[in-house]
């Protein structure tokens, strides 16, 4: 018999060989068995609030413990079907691909530690991952028809395909903030500010984990009123690629164009043209068009160019060009070259 190979996140799973990916995803999570929606802390359910949606499932604001949370609640299905029809326009994934984002996740959340050479707290921490099964409850199902009344829901109403036996991954992530689509930046500093510290939490994601987001348009960075800004990891969709109309869908075939198609190796080029993609958004925002003068936000966009022209997010810590607004803005210290 061949020696099987064995994931780094698997290397202490006692029965890797009869493993099934439930199974994986629950060793992962260190969740022994199956659990009932009832088995969660019960000021889960007290008064949530529906924040947002994906494709692939619904985000509410509640508790967890007494802690303020996202949660963020996915339909999949483990060793078997439960539900065969598409939800929300999609099949539901399966527990091997539910996986990756949940180990993507704990990763991310793990560089906000200090005892490292690279560390940032500005990526969303993933508090708690939880593997239910049951009905969609009854006060979720309130919080999402608050949200359609209100906004409108472009997802189908969970109680349509939610049943007795339907699994669900409940990831409970601290909240982040207002995201910049949303958020009413004031003056220049401000928006400098928020593309360094993105800026300098893809430094440390591409040093400790070889990390590209592939995703980090203006719906996925957040900002906290504190000042610390954080963004997450959203999975790419192939569709995204012929979309038009916004400077978004130009990024994803130029970070295709870069890699050639290659999406299994480390391409930090895209992190670079997101943060590009943002400086651009920012600085047009109509808000800004207020606060900065269009002379000054053509100079800023000039400077921001030179991120087209970086292999990393690392050289801009050493472009000349930067330097002052870096001295502004933080405290510098010598990043090491690769």
């Amino acid at each position: 018999m061949g020696k099987i190979d064995i994931p780094y996140y698997l290397i202490d799973y006692p029965h890797i060989a009869a493993s099934t990916p439930l199974s994986q995803l629950l060793f992962v999570i260190k969740q022994a068995e199956l659990i009932d929606w009832k088995d969660l802390p019960k000021d889960v359910f007290c008064n949530p609030r529906k924040i947002g949606e994906g494709v692939y499932g619904e985000v509410f604001a509640t508790s967890y413990s007494g802690q303020s949370i996202a949660l963020k609640v996915i339909p999949f299905y483990g060793n078997e079907f439960i539900f065969k029809e598409k939800v929300n326009g999609e099949y539901l994934l399966d527990a091997a691909s539910i996986l990756p984002e949940i180990l993507i996740n704990q990763e991310l959340s793990a560089l906000s530690d200090v005892s490292e050479n690279f560390s940032t707290p500005n990526f969303i921490p993933l508090l708690k991952v939880d593997v239910v099964k049951g009905l969609y409850p009854e006060e979720f199902l309130v919080a999402w028809d608050e949200f359609d009344n209100v906004n409108g829901s472009e997802n189908d109403r969970p109680s349509e395909y939610a049943s007795e036996q339907q699994l669900f991954v409940a990831m409970s992530m601290a909240m982040g903030g207002v995201d910049l689509e949303h958020y009413k930046m004031c003056d220049e500093n401000q928006v400098i500010s928020v593309l360094f510290q993105i800026a300098i939490s893809l430094v440390v994601a591409e040093e400790r984990l070889e990390f590209e987001h592939r995703d980090l348009h203006i719906g996925n960075v957040l900002v906290l009123e504190k000042g610390t800004t954080v963004f997450r990891d959203l999975e790419e969709d192939e569709e995204l690629f012929t979309g038009g109309g916004d400077y978004q869908f130009d990024i994803y075939r130029m970070m295709r164009n870069a890699n050639q198609g290659d999406w299994m190796s480390f391409n930090p080029r895209s992190n670079c043209f997101w943060l590009h993609y943002l400086a651009v958004k920012l600085f047009n925002q109509h808000l800004c068009k207020k606060a900065i003068s269009k002379k000054r936000r053509r100079e800023l966009l000039k400077k921001w160019d030179h991120l087209l022209e970086f292999d990393s997010v690392q050289e801009l810590f050493h472009h000349n060009d930067f330097l002052v607004d870096l001295q502004h803005h933080m405290i510098v210290k010598h990043f090491p070259r690769r």
